[in-house]
């Protein structure tokens, strides 16, 4: 039952009774009956203003969180999109909450192709109408973080977090407020593993886990383990650290067994990625040939549902870490075959990673790149001076972009004034 109607029955049934105790015949105690009577009235009268005033201050501070303006309805909402000359079909084929539904679908595009900055305007938009309820609107705030926190802007993307973590609060069903403040926790200390302020990112990792764990969602659960146990490794705690990497596998192999490929494909991909991500981190502490070659069979099974023409940014992700899987599983076993996979990925990785679009992975790969042909020239030994000459170029192309790009960063910095802002440049720069 909700709060309000608590208190208003409850204020109503104090004014009775003190009604009812004012009437109560009592010659000898009758100033006391009657003192005790108005005083529980008025203590009736008095909760029951109380809770009218929460309630309209609530309200108030609802409408100042959710919306500017009043919600549209269907008509208001097609007339607005189709002011701004979008197709009468494309709209009429929205159905409800047209608005909503086109501004939501083509910020999830925006971000599909990378292109954060046009997401998050159109994710604002949706905020800017009360189309939506509290759980679609703590997920709004949750999409715009993320969005920031892909751009390396951690204090915006901190401020939607928190926007996210207050809203939380107010969903209604129990289960999807503490899934949504999982969500919320996870990424934030996402942030704080980016900033490298380890402990306060292993806090937040450990919140996540109890949740997921009282939820029982297998997935999440799995998820707070790979991150805890990557603070682990930072932290050098490599006993802690293998005990966790043990149970994210597990939990990772339990959630295949329902997200299949067929019925869940994304879900599929992703957790095949993570459990790729987790046999690699397991090669620092056991560097066997078995647990490189798991890592690769499940970065193999991620790009099943991650296409380079749907998903470019994610294919060339897991091509850059196949291709230093590969490479270092050369060192243990069949080295040319190996050498020549991890630069066939790396190659794959920069056709998205380009020095303009990616500058800091662009150079990062091509690093790795550069040093998987020199090695590969050594075991080539007829074609040493080819794959020599191939990873020279590639370092004077990154030595060249690179000073080009210190020259800017530096100008960016002598500008910046604001120490946050600083930091992130660094951050951005570095990371």
């Amino acid at each position: 039952m909700n709060l309000k109607y608590i208190n208003n029955l409850l204020a109503f049934i104090l004014t009775l009774l003190g009604v009812a105790i004012t009437f109560i015949p009592s010659e000898k105690y009758e100033t006391i009956i009657n003192i005790m009577g108005i005083a529980i009235i008025i203590i009736g009268i008095t909760i029951f203003i109380i809770s009218i005033y929460s309630t309209q201050r609530a309200e108030k501070k609802s409408k100042k969180i959710y919306s500017k303006i009043e919600g549209l309805d269907y008509e208001a909402q097609r007339q607005r999109l189709l002011e701004k000359a979008i197709p009468v079909r494309y709209v009429n084929g929205l159905g409800e909450n047209p608005l909503f539904k086109h501004h939501y679908q083509s910020g999830e595009e925006y971000e599909k192709k990378g292109n954060y900055r046009e997401a998050i305007k159109n994710y604002k938009e949706i905020l800017i109408y009360r189309l939506i309820d509290e759980e679609n609107i703590v997920a709004t705030y949750n999409l715009i973080g993320l969005c920031y926190f892909k751009l390396f802007e951690f204090e915006e993307a901190m401020k939607n977090f928190e926007m996210a973590l207050n809203i939380v609060k107010v969903v209604e069903v129990k289960e999807d407020q503490l899934k949504s403040k999982a969500a919320i926790l996870n990424n934030i200390g996402l942030i704080y593993q980016n900033l490298e302020q380890w402990k306060n990112a292993l806090k937040k990792f450990k919140s996540t886990l109890r949740l997921y764990s009282k939820l029982d969602d297998k997935l999440g659960k799995a998820d707070s383990l790979y991150n805890i146990q990557l603070i682990s490794f930072q932290l050098n705690k490599p006993k802690k650290s293998l005990g966790k990497i043990k149970k994210a596998i597990q939990a990772y192999q339990d959630c295949l067994k329902v997200y299949t490929l067929e019925k869940f494909s994304m879900n599929y991909s992703i957790i095949q990625e993570n459990l790729g991500n987790t046999y690699r981190y397991l090669t620092v502490v056991k560097g066997t040939a078995e647990n490189y070659e798991k890592a690769i069979q499940a970065y193999q099974e991620s790009l099943r549902a991650r296409a380079l023409e749907d998903y470019p940014r994610e294919y060339a992700t897991i091509q850059y870490n196949l291709g230093f899987t590969y490479y270092f599983l050369s060192k243990v076993k069949d080295k040319a075959k190996n050498c020549e996979k991890a630069i066939y990925s790396y190659l794959e990785a920069l056709a998205v990673f380009t020095p303009k679009g990616f500058p800091k992975k662009y150079i990062e790969i091509s690093h790795f790149l550069s040093i998987a042909y020199q090695t590969f020239g050594e075991i080539k030994d007829k074609d040493k001076d080819e794959y020599y000459d191939k990873a020279m170029q590639i370092l004077l192309e990154v030595e060249m972009f690179n000073r080009e790009r210190v020259r800017q960063f530096l100008e960016k910095l002598n500008k910046e004034k604001n120490e946050n802002k600083r930091k992130e440049l660094f951050l951005r720069y570095f990371h």
